[in-house]
Formats: structure tokens, C-alpha cells, sequence
């Protein structure tokens, strides 16, 4: 039963990242992917590799085509996804996820808001982008 249940596990995850590189990858006004999106896949992503999901291709191509997204909805992005996306990243990262281009892309986009938007966070969220920023440096 429990390799049944991981089968089925393993081709839903499967499926589901499929449809999240599809739609990432239709042109912007096609995609529905906003910012809060964004941050909630990528921190989905992050807590299954942190819960021991294998990266397979497909995995690391899923958050390869959502990193570049975090540049375009920058403008969207309030202080407490800011501080969740960055979590999310260093969380990829801290479970194996290469630092590449686009992950430094969207950190280097996401960095400047944090500083706009300082007063507006509050203690949980200083204290997830203190962590972030300690794994990502």
C-alpha cells in the first residue's frame, strides 16, 4: 500500500509541476502566476525539498521558470511576501538548489524592497529575512 500511495504521490507532484512550468512559461498576460503566487510556490517547493522531495529535473526546472518571475512582479510584492520568497530561496538553496543566475537575479531584485519597505515589517518577518539572508550569504 505505501509504494502505491508514493506512486501516486510522486505522479501528482509530477503533474502539478508540469502546470506550474506551463503557465510560467505563456507569454505575461496569459499567466496568472501573481506575486503572492510566486512566493507561495516557491515556499511550497521549498518545504518539500525540505520534507525529503527528491529534486528531480522537473523540480529544479519548475523553480528554474519561477525565479525569473520574481523581477517582473517585483513592484507587487509586500513585506511579508518578501520576506516569505526570500525564505523560500534560501531554503531551496540550504536543501542543494545551485546558486544560479536566475536565483541571484531574484534575490538581487527582491533586496532594494526590503529596504523600501522596512517599516512596514514586523518581527516574524525581520526575523525570516535575517535567517534568509544568513543561508543565502
Amino acid at each position: 500500500m505505501d509504494e502505491r500511495v508514493k506512486l501516486t504521490q510522486a505522479n501528482l507532484l509530477s503533474t502539478l509541476l508540469d502546470a506550474i512550468i506551463f503557465n510560467c512559461n505563456q507569454k505575461p498576460e496569459a499567466r496568472d502566476i501573481d506575486a503572492r503566487g510566486i512566493a507561495n510556490l516557491l515556499w511550497a517547493m521549498a518545504k518539500l525539498a525540505d520534507n525529503g522531495q527528491e529534486r528531480t529535473p522537473v523540480f529544479n526546472e519548475a523553480v528554474a521558470t519561477l525565479l525569473p518571475l520574481v523581477n517582473g512582479q517585483k513592484a507587487n510584492f509586500k513585506p511579508q511576501g518578501i520576506a516569505n520568497l526570500l525564505w523560500a530561496m534560501a531554503k531551496l538553496v540550504d536543501n542543494g538548489e545551485k546558486r544560479t543566475p536566475e536565483l541571484n537575479g531574484a534575490v538581487a531584485a527582491l533586496l532594494p524592497l526590503v529596504h523600501e519597505q522596512k517599516d512596514q515589517l514586523n518581527a516574524q518577518g525581520i526575523t525570516n529575512l535575517l535567517w534568509a539572508m544568513a543561508k543565502l550569504v
